[in-house]
């Protein structure tokens, strides 16, 4: 048997040359250019010597234009024949044969490709040339591996929207639910089969003005994003906080596609946030107000009796040999009293006004509203009397007392400072005047009690 480089050599067996090749194609050569210069692959058509007698765009453009050059030296930069090339066995069966080869391009690249030869016939029936197709595997196996990588971004993003601990909801371009993730069903109540298709406010709260959400779509319109907190209603009615992120997805050609939503339920972080809150202004012992909400509330009560032109009364309140039964009973006993003593005040007053712990045994009693002075010594004194009733404290009596200073805005102070201090002086008054009593500190014959 002959190799297939003397099957190749031996011309007046194998037909035709370069020029019959050529020859054939002449004529034809604008319908292929046509039919193949759009062609994704390479496409080559070498004559019964290897010569190059066609190349499609593909070719040319990756390897230059070679016609008349063997394809062994252009296509793998060999000076002889290739072994196991598919053309020559295409010569030799007639059959079209399929090969995985390595070439080389003009820039002296390697690249892997799959060749697929057969041959090309005269009208009697004879092999002129070899036609060649060339598909470059990178490019395949690259968009494989692209793919791959996409499907499993896909399938990591798949399972981040379903065990994610941040409900997501996706609606479309006309506002309407069409997906939901297991998170926004457990924190809403919401299967997606109660919410598919809805319109988002099904979970709205009713907390919030016109003026909020037309001040969100604003920005998210303006912005694509909105970012914020916001209350919403659960499925049993519930009102609770949500942190928002609301994102826009536009299409290929810039307009809306969908809009997609994540939240979080931060009730949890609401109560701590309050809880933090609470401890910093108010008394850790009796739960009271402490100085620091007593100043923001007196100013916040100056401020609305300067603007209604009304008045208001505070007291400002010691008890009395406090110290004497602290270190008698112990400082758990003088607790306890600090405790009880703080509620029987409570008890006297209405919810809008403030009973503040100073520090120690002293407190003070913010009256907003209260028109005269005769109406905040009938509050004092009703404390007062509340106070000097017995305590029970550990199974025993304890007697105490207290002694309570009033001062008026705006006749004993305009200010934060000078009311407090008129306040603190008139129960220093009721002190010297044998405790146990109430006074204001300008008309201590007048304002005193009993």
């Amino acid at each position: 048997m002959k190799t297939k480089s003397e099957i190749l050599l031996n011309r007046p067996q194998l037909g035709k040359t370069f020029a019959e090749a050529a020859k054939l194609l002449k004529g034809k050569s604008n319908v292929l250019d046509n039919i193949l210069a759009s062609m994704g692959d390479g496409m080559s058509i070498q004559d019964r010597n290897m010569r190059i007698v066609y190349q499609n765009k593909f070719m040319i453009d990756n390897f230059g234009s070679h016609i008349g050059e063997f394809c062994y030296n252009v296509y793998e930069k060999r000076e002889s024949i290739c072994e196991g090339c598919p053309i020559v066995d295409a010569y030799r069966t007639g059959k079209a044969i399929k090969a995985l080869r390595v070439g080389i391009t003009e820039d002296g690249e390697q690249f892997r490709f799959e060749n697929i030869a057969s041959v090309l016939r005269n009208d009697q029936d004879e092999i002129v040339a070899g036609i060649e197709l060339v598909r470059i595997v990178e490019d395949r196996e690259r968009a494989l591996d692209e793919l791959r990588a996409a499907m499993e971004q896909l399938e990591q993003a798949k399972a981040v929207y379903e065990s994610s601990s941040e409900g997501i909801m996706v609606v479309d371009q006309d506002n309407r639910i069409i997906s939901v993730n297991p998170a926004f069903e457990y924190i809403t109540g919401y299967s997606y089969g109660e919410v598919a298709g809805a319109n988002p406010n099904i979970l709205s709260s009713g907390r919030h003005t016109a003026e909020f959400y037309a001040d969100m779509w604003r920005f998210l319109q303006g912005t694509g994003t909105w970012r914020g907190e916001i209350w919403n209603r659960r499925k049993n009615g519930q009102i609770y906080p949500q942190f928002m992120r609301i994102d826009t997805i536009l299409d290929d050609d810039g307009k809306l596609s969908k809009r997609v939503c994540i939240f979080s339920d931060i009730t949890e972080k609401k109560l701590v946030e309050e809880q933090i809150k609470h401890m910093a202004q108010h008394d850790t012992l009796t739960d009271l107000p402490n100085r620091t909400l007593y100043e923001d509330r007196l100013k916040q009560a100056l401020a609305m009796a300067r603007s209604d032109n009304t008045s208001l009364a505070l007291l400002y309140l010691d008890l009395d040999h406090f110290k004497e039964i602290n270190d008698t009973l112990g400082h758990a006993a003088g607790d306890t009293l600090l405790k009880l003593a703080a509620q029987r005040m409570l008890d006297c007053v209405r919810e809008t006004d403030t009973v503040a712990r100073m520090g120690g045994d002293e407190f003070v009693v913010l009256l907003p509203g209260i028109r005269t002075r005769q109406n905040a010594l009938m509050v004092a004194e009703k404390i007062r009397k509340k106070l000097e009733m017995p305590f029970e404290i550990n199974g025993e009596q304890v007697d105490a007392s207290s002694s309570i200073g009033c001062a008026m805005y705006p006749d004993d102070g305009q200010e934060e400072a000078a009311l407090t201090q008129s306040a603190d002086q008139a129960m220093y008054m009721a002190k010297q005047s044998g405790r146990n009593r109430v006074c204001f500190n300008d008309a201590p014959g007048f304002a005193q009690f009993p």
